[in-house]
């Protein structure tokens, strides 16, 4: 059986996991302790979850951008092979002219002989 392998995440994506999990175990924390009446003020709370909130979009702008960058280069790419292929399309339809014109050469000179 074949082991899939995930693909490497980049150090923004590591770093961003790791603020997100901080701060929602931190969250969670806080709002145990203010359920059973502890000291976390609800500015701390609110502030924790605008934490986790910009780090989420901070993580997704960031996966935005390589997927715009991967769509570029796709798109790039495409266009290369498009042009080979009219490359080939045009090389084949100058050969089939060639090979009829020296079909009708051979029997030119058949018909002579």
């Amino acid at each position: 059986m074949k082991k899939i392998s995930k693909e490497k995440q980049s150090w923004f994506e590591i770093i961003t996991n790791i603020i997100i999990w901080s701060l929602g175990i931190l969250l969670i924390y806080w709002l145990v302790l203010k359920l059973t009446n502890h000291s976390p003020t609800f500015d701390q709370i609110i502030g924790g979850a605008l934490g986790i909130l910009g780090t989420v979009l901070a993580k997704h702008h960031h996966t935005i951008g390589e997927l715009k960058e991967f769509k570029e280069n796709t798109k790039r790419e495409l266009d290369y092979i498009r042009n080979k292929v009219d490359k080939i399309e045009f090389n084949t339809s100058n050969m089939q002219s060639e090979i009829s014109f020296i079909k009708t050469e051979i029997s030119f000179i058949k018909s002579r002989s």
